[in-house]
């Protein structure tokens, strides 16, 4: 495995990106679109558009917590899927329209940006008990 991609550098790496998420999300976007005390909602539309494709890393702190004290081959085994679905996640979200154009057949980025988190959390989750069960009681 790659050396930066240590359970320390994952967890410190991940928590701090999504501190700054959230730091964005609640002051960002807002206090960078206005100027001269109006606010300018193209600005903040395409924030929002660019913030919206990092959601998928919200979830990288706690699951790199559970699996922290656990055996490296839980971690290793988690990241292997990490490190290709979570860019996977936030291309997918960059692909899809902010607007459906008043067709109810495409979806909106905020709903695929849950449904890419979700579906992230819990086949990490599976990962991680089935590597940890399958492992129980090897040396």
């Amino acid at each position: 495995m790659n050396k930066f991609l240590t359970k320390k550098n994952i967890a410190i790496s991940s928590t701090l990106g999504a501190i700054m998420l959230l730091m964005w999300d609640h002051v960002g976007n807002v206090y960078w679109c206005t100027w001269g005390g109006v606010l300018h909602y193209d600005c903040l539309d395409t924030l929002s558009s660019i913030e919206i494709i990092f959601v998928p890393i919200l979830s990288l702190p706690l699951l790199s917590l559970i699996t922290y004290k656990m055996k490296e081959e839980v971690f290793n085994a988690w990241i292997k899927f990490t490190i290709w679905f979570v860019p996977l996640s936030m291309i997918a979200i960059l692909l899809t329209p902010v607007d459906d154009g008043g067709s109810w057949s495409i979806p909106l980025k905020g709903p695929v940006a849950l449904l890419t988190t979700g579906l992230f959390f819990t086949i990490s989750l599976i990962i991680i008990c089935w590597k940890h069960f399958s492992l129980r009681g090897k040396a």
